[in-house]
């Protein structure tokens, strides 16, 4: 995994509560750190469904932490945009139902070279035809917790949260079993 991993909404709204403060320099022999796009934030802000349903979303401590935003070299920005418009209409042609902030997350990701987190099966399905790097949110705790930064049995922390905002990512049971080597049984954390 690359030095810096960006977030998409989904994602970070899945590990900022637990794993705060989430953004900037993070501890283990990788020191990956985290960041979002500024367009993240603005896609937050305008979605009363999910400030609704994430409360803690505007608390002061998370609001200061979401000040690491990845900013983006004026240098690569014509390499954005183009590459933005290719991932647009393929996304079009497949029929995906990625949003054109989920598309320019992964324009960023494959000209900065910088890993996608992202459960979006759209995303995913598109980043990999374009050799984009992406990965699952239960795939980057699990790199954390080969990292030392987490301890495996802090992952059911997540899985709980997740499951009380009803927010589990599709396939989490099979991820987690191909990842861990373990079953998990939902329905133990209800």
């Amino acid at each position: 995994m690359t030095n810096k991993v960006l977030l998409d909404t989904n994602s970070y709204l899945r590990l900022a509560r637990i794993f705060h403060p989430l953004l900037g320099e993070q501890p283990g022999k990788s020191q990956t750190r985290m960041c979002i796009l500024a367009e993240t934030i603005e896609e937050l802000k305008n979605s009363p469904r999910l400030q609704s349903k994430f409360k803690w979303y505007n608390k002061p401590e998370f609001t200061e932490n979401r000040k690491y935003t990845l900013s983006i070299p004026k240098k690569h920005r014509k390499n954005i945009e183009e590459i933005e418009e290719h991932l647009w209409e393929h996304k079009k042609d497949m029929g995906y139902n990625t949003s054109i902030a989920d598309v320019y997350m992964l324009a960023c990701g494959s000209i900065l070279d910088i890993t996608v987190i992202t459960d979006d099966t759209d995303m995913i399905s598109l980043a990999i035809e374009f050799d984009i790097k992406v990965h699952k949110t239960i795939e980057l705790l699990h790199f954390f917790v080969g990292d030392n930064v987490l301890e495996k049995e802090q992952i059911m922390e997540f899985i709980k949260e997740w499951i009380i905002f009803d927010d589990l990512p599709k396939n989490l049971v099979n991820d987690y079993k191909e990842l861990f080597g373990e079953n998990i049984n939902i329905d133990d954390f209800t």
